[in-house]
Formats: structure tokens, sequence, C-alpha cells
């Protein structure tokens, strides 16, 4: 993600995150996440798949696709909590997530 992309998401998911009232708690939770440490008790830490990805690199996945399905696609876009700021950022044309969708599959 480039570096302004990742800044505004960072930043649109802190706002919001203040907006909740539960700040310390968000705090918590992405210090765990910038260590790597992720607590069993903790649900938000393993509820959502961007959260224990690590960097997955899509243009990787995608090639490793390619070799079994006919069409391939990466997916970009910008997902945020705040609606405010998910308007915002489509007309920014930012990106923050992907999604990958790969049909047509190859015979083996």
């Amino acid at each position: 993600m480039p570096f302004g992309h990742h800044f505004a998401d960072r930043a649109g998911y802190f706002s919001w995150r203040a907006g909740q009232g539960n700040v310390r708690r968000g705090l918590r939770t992405r210090w765990r996440r910038l260590r790597g440490v992720y607590s069993p008790s903790e649900v938000v830490d393993f509820d959502e798949y961007h959260v224990v990805r690590n960097r997955v690199d899509s243009a990787a996945i995608e090639s490793l696709l390619a070799g079994s399905f006919a069409r391939v696609a990466v997916v970009k876009y910008w997902s945020t909590y705040s609606r405010a700021l998910q308007k915002l950022g489509e007309r920014l044309r930012l990106v923050s997530s992907f999604g990958i969708l790969a049909s047509g599959r190859k015979p083996i």
C-alpha cells in the first residue's frame, strides 16, 4: 500500500476509534498488533482476517493462482469503518484492501 494511502487508512481508523469512545482499547489493540502479539482472550485479535494476514503479497497470490485458473484478478479498494471517511477515500481513489477473483479452473 502506498505510504499516503496507509497513512490515511491509519488516520481514518484512529479517528473512527476516537468517535467510538474506546481509544484506550484501540491503542492497546494497535500496540499488540505492531508487536505481533495476539491475545487469545481478545476476540478483536482474531475476528478479522486482515489482522492475521501479515502483509500478504497480492501479486504473489495472483501469480500462484494463474497456473490453476484461466482468469485471475486483484481487486483493490478502500475500506474503513467510518461512512464519511469511506466516501472521502473512494472519491480520492485511495486503496487499503484487496480481494482476489479467480475463475475458470484449469484441468489438472
